[in-house]
């Protein structure tokens, strides 16, 4: 999978769809619907202030299918609070090297769920972002999973 991606920014199989645009992402998630897992890696909101906002959210949140979440590395309390404004739940995971993450979801997740989720973001995390020598490129990048048609738009 990252080797197809890495090569055409694009891959597809029975379960998933994955597409890399490039552009600014706050005009290009205005083109998405019906996404049901999107992954917020846009660098420190220090660094990248415009993808963290409650604006920047409120979009996200737009475009969000029914009992969606929004996964992230960020613990900030401004994130979380742009994210709960949003009417977004958020819960806390710790990852397997101690770090926390945060989980957001349009729902409120019952354990069982937000244990498949976090089964989720740990995958992403350990497999895809982390052992790919396109970090850099792929972090500006947001990725959304979506199992309604089986597509992923980033």
């Amino acid at each position: 999978i990252i080797n197809e991606v890495s090569r055409n920014k694009y891959y597809k199989d029975t379960q998933f769809e994955i597409n890399i645009c490039i552009g600014d992402a706050r005009d290009y998630i205005k083109t998405l619907s019906n996404i049901n897992i999107v992954y917020q890696d846009a660098f420190s909101s220090d660094v990248n202030k415009e993808l963290w906002t409650k604006e920047y959210f409120s979009d996200i949140n737009k475009i969000l299918s029914f009992k969606s979440i929004i996964t992230t590395y960020s613990i900030a309390t401004p994130i979380r609070l742009s994210m709960s404004e949003n009417g977004l739940n958020i819960y806390q995971h710790i990852l397997p090297n101690n770090r926390k993450a945060t989980l957001s979801s349009n729902y409120k997740i019952n354990k069982f769920i937000l244990e498949k989720l976090k089964t989720i973001n740990n995958m992403f995390l350990n497999n895809f972002w982390y052992k790919t020598k396109y970090k850099s490129f792929l972090k500006r990048l947001i990725f959304n999973l979506t199992h309604n048609g089986g597509s992923t738009r980033t």
